[in-house]
């Protein structure tokens, strides 16, 4: 027997695009239209229920539009009238399934689940006019936005186990049009797999132009955690990867492995000996290699067979803006594919192709805001600045037209941010700094659109030139560093005083 859960979008999936250009009207989200225009979708998601001979069939809300705020300013933002709520109820009545409430509101306020999906469908009833949403009539609870997602499905998978005890089999399906939502979520979970129940299978499905493609699936193998509402407390975007590992095995502690000590102690031992054994070995060579007189010793940190090689950095977008391709070009010479991956040492290594008598190393680049404003991958791969370090170290040196490149990016990112500069210093103190990145977060995005790969390409080469409070972790002052930056140019004796610039 079969449960059956299944967690939807709604902007670029229930709002699609033959919905949007409906017309408006106040009643347009529980309209005729919210199902005619993704019907066959609906259709496929009942039938594959009913093939499984599903026992219990819920509906999931796997929108960010996780409180009153959020649905307000995506409804203006999109159609000017939708509020995801009322759509998803539709949704679930011509499915056929319960639809779960909950929202990450209720989470992190302590409320009950449902909570606050009930008080903003009263919202709706008294202020159906969308241009009123921005200013409601009754209080709201929020919640703290990720942009992909992942406490939002840490709660939902550990509540569809919580809510059905016992040991049947539940088969979770979270479905989102945003390859950058997927492709981050399907690392977050390959490396903290034990937060998924062992009795959840867990898929993740690409929803494109009404079609599904599944994209990852997921066997479950850990536990249920009862304090999974505490996901919904804390951002966690400022988090770097050992932060977030202290931070989640805290809060839901993976079962231990039970260790044999005499095998951890002879491990250590021999580890520490291999080490020994190393350092001897190169002191040997260095030493008879003074005896030769030979300027420099044999054992060197850069690779001989690398030395004096171009280095090429190529990006590209992928399907819309939303995904970013950078590529690292090495000349092939004598080195194997194993011998390359072994540089990165300590990170995941990036995928390497060879094409001709080139080394093509492919950088994933598609998160862009974790990438942008907290300069980091979600998982442990190397930055495009720390990839090409590594590359450095063993002889590689970027090309003069790669260089010119990412100078004349590297312009186009000082000057975004010296635009949000100057919009800081018209904001009131006290403004709510979570509510500030999230409007810069969609402002950026907004301004860079289609360019945004240059952005990124610019701010991943050049952090060094660029103030490291530049990009911003959640629950800072996103602009206080533009001033540590004029502190520090008073202090060379130069007046900062950046030209003004456009962006187009």
């Amino acid at each position: 027997m079969t449960i059956y859960y299944y967690s939807v979008d709604v902007d670029g999936l229930v709002f699609n695009k033959k919905y949007n250009a409906g017309p408006q009207s106040p009643t347009k989200h529980s309209s005729e239209l919210v199902i005619t225009a993704n019907q066959g979708y609906y259709d496929s998601i009942r039938a594959e229920a009913e093939s499984m001979g599903a026992t219990k069939r819920v509906l999931m809300i796997g929108t960010n539009r996780q409180d009153q705020q959020h649905d307000a300013e995506n409804a203006l933002m999109r159609d000017g009238c939708s509020s995801a709520f009322p759509a998803l109820k539709k949704v679930s009545e011509y499915l056929g399934f319960e639809l779960d409430t909950f929202l990450m509101a209720d989470a992190k306020a302590g409320l009950e689940s449902g909570a606050s999906y009930d008080q903003i469908m009263k919202e709706l009833e008294i202020n159906p006019d969308a241009d009123d949403w921005q200013f409601p009539k009754l209080k709201h609870e929020t919640y703290i936005f990720d942009p992909v997602k992942r406490p939002l499905l840490i709660a939902q998978l550990q509540k569809a186990v919580l809510d059905n005890p016992g040991d049947e089999k539940i088969v979770f399906t979270f479905a989102d049009d945003s390859v950058e939502i997927l492709e981050s979520l399907k690392r977050f979970f390959t490396k903290y797999e034990y937060l998924i129940s062992e009795r959840i299978s867990f898929r993740l499905h690409f929803y494109d132009k009404g079609e599904i493609k599944e994209y990852a699936v997921f066997t479950g193998k850990g536990k249920s955690y009862e304090n999974y509402r505490d996901i919904a407390k804390t951002p966690m975007g400022p988090f770097l990867d050992r932060d977030m590992d202290h931070y989640l095995h805290t809060l839901f502690p993976p079962e231990q492995p039970e260790v044999n000590e005499n095998k951890a102690v002879e491990k250590e031992k021999s580890e520490v000996e291999i080490v020994e054994i190393e350092e001897q070995e190169k002191t040997i060579l260095n030493n008879a290699a003074n005896e030769g007189e030979k300027e420099e010793p044999i054992v060197q940190t850069t690779s001989a067979k690398a030395a004096s090689n171009p280095l090429d950095l190529e990006y590209e977008k992928v399907g819309g803006y939303s995904v970013a391709k950078l590529y690292l070009r090495i000349n092939k010479n004598n080195l194997s594919e194993e011998e390359v991956r072994s540089w990165f040492k300590g990170y995941l290594p990036p995928a390497i192709s060879l094409e001709g008598e080139q080394y093509v190393l492919e950088m994933n680049a598609s998160n862009v805001m974790e990438n942008i404003f907290h300069g980091r991958q979600l998982q442990e791969e190397p930055s495009l600045k720390q990839a090409i370090e590594i590359l450095y170290r063993q002889g590689f040196r970027m090309t003069d037209a790669s260089i010119e490149r990412l100078k004349s990016d590297l312009a186009t990112a000082k000057c975004v941010f010296e635009e949000a500069q100057v919009l800081a210093t018209t904001m009131d103190e006290g403004i709510n700094p979570l509510e500030l990145l999230e409007s810069v977060q969609m402002a950026f995005i907004d301004m860079l659109d289609d360019s945004y790969p240059d952005l990124l390409a610019a701010r991943r080469i050049a952090e060094q030139d660029l103030p490291q409070e530049a990009v911003v972790p959640v629950g800072r002052n996103p602009y206080h560093s533009f001033a540590n930056r004029q502190n520090r140019d008073a202090q060379r004796g130069q007046e900062h005083q950046p030209e003004r610039c456009t962006i187009s």
